[in-house]
């Protein structure tokens, strides 16, 4: 960014007065304005004018404070004016950089900004702020028929693969007559890929349900402690394979959800088999059940590596994985366990979370609301 004259009390407009530098000011494809120490803007060039409602001639008779600016993130929350990265850089003195606003105009249409804000010596703030709503409907645009397109095959496997699954799983029980003693490793490798697959299928077209919002809920009246014994206990075939202990953790007192028992008990599949995969032969996974203020919370811990800082940014994206650097056991997942709990618990009015654990190891949580006439 070109150095600009920190403006001052004694600041006023148009102190960015050389000819060759205003002309190179004024052509800037970025927005660049100028903040006194008041929060008024006392230079702007025309790039800048959509997102402060401001033009040059505005500042004429000196500076001025802009309008109300009514900016969401990229979730469509409103963002609070004083959240605004220019606003927060004047009242922390500390910058602001690549902060992405939306503003909705006329039509809906919303115009997407990347700002950031730095502090000036002696008062004020000098922000940028570049429009970059085409690049982003662009990627907008990819990552929907790309979810389209993952979609459409998910569907379309479906069928063919319970098929295919049908008749190897009666070849391998004999069903067609006796099976070669050589060829039953060779089915049974059949048959554990094409249930990898079915799951994959059905982990995707899950995600599509919940994002589309057309996920149906059964809701009921259930016992957390009991939830997490009921989840430990259908875990456990897996966890005694890999010579992996259980341990549930109950709440002293009982803890009631009105939630849907089927959707919590795949959160917990989900969280429990992770922990279960991670963890070195001979360890325990502890499932602790707590309260937290009006939540009701399980937590899976378990003892392995824990998860690379590196990685922890994209837990919770579609198709993400860690690399386990060959301390995992058994095959890779879809990627996409963490990312449909998060959603269902969402769905259900909760969260899914990582939690940094004190020692070795990975937690991760699920809270959900409890009912409120509970003791």
């Amino acid at each position: 960014m070109l150095p600009l004259a920190s403006p001052g009390p004694d600041y006023v407009p148009g102190a960015v007065n050389d000819p060759a530098f205003r002309s190179i000011f004024r052509a800037l494809h970025e927005g660049v304005a100028i903040f006194d120490a008041d929060g008024r803007v006392v230079e702007i060039n025309p790039a800048a004018g959509p997102l402060l409602a401001l033009a040059e001639d505005d500042l004429r008779d000196g500076a001025v404070r802009p309008g109300p600016i009514e900016a969401v993130n990229e979730r469509g929350d409103p963002i609070p004016e004083e959240e605004l990265p220019f606003y927060a850089c004047l009242r922390t003195g500390t910058p602001r950089t690549d902060v992405v606003l939306g503003l909705r105009g006329k039509g809906k249409r919303v115009r997407w900004f990347l700002v950031s804000a730095v502090p000036l010596v002696g008062g004020g703030t000098v922000a940028s702020m570049l429009d970059f709503t085409a690049i982003k409907n662009a990627r907008d645009e990819i990552e929907q028929r790309k979810d389209e397109f993952i979609t459409t095959l998910s569907h379309e496997m479906r069928t063919p693969l319970m098929s295919l699954n049908g008749a190897v799983s009666l070849l391998h029980a004999g069903a067609a007559g006796a099976v070669p003693e050589s060829a039953l490793p060779l089915l049974g490798v059949a048959r554990r890929n094409a249930d990898r697959l079915i799951r994959l299928v059905n982990d995707v077209l899950d995600l599509e349900r919940i994002l589309a919002g057309t996920m149906s809920l059964s809701l009921g009246l259930h016992e957390l402690n009991k939830i997490a014994r009921i989840a430990a206990e259908a875990a456990s075939p897996l966890a005694t394979a890999a010579g992996v202990q259980l341990a549930v953790i109950p709440s002293e007192k009982s803890i009631l959800l009105q939630t849907d028992v089927d959707r919590v008990q795949q959160i917990l599949a989900n969280l429990l088999s992770n922990a279960i995969k991670f963890s070195p032969r001979g360890a325990t996974v502890e499932i602790r059940v707590t309260r937290v203020a009006q939540r009701g919370q399980v937590t899976v811990r378990d003892f392995g590596p824990g998860v690379p800082k590196h990685f922890r940014s994209r837990l919770f994206l579609k198709f993400s994985q860690a690399d386990p650097g060959g301390r995992t056991r058994g095959e890779r997942g879809s990627g996409l366990g963490l990312s449909i709990s998060r959603a269902i618990a969402a769905a259900l009015g909760g969260e899914v979370g990582h939690e940094e654990p004190v020692g070795r190891g990975a937690a991760f949580f699920l809270a959900l609301p409890r009912e409120r006439s509970t003791a």
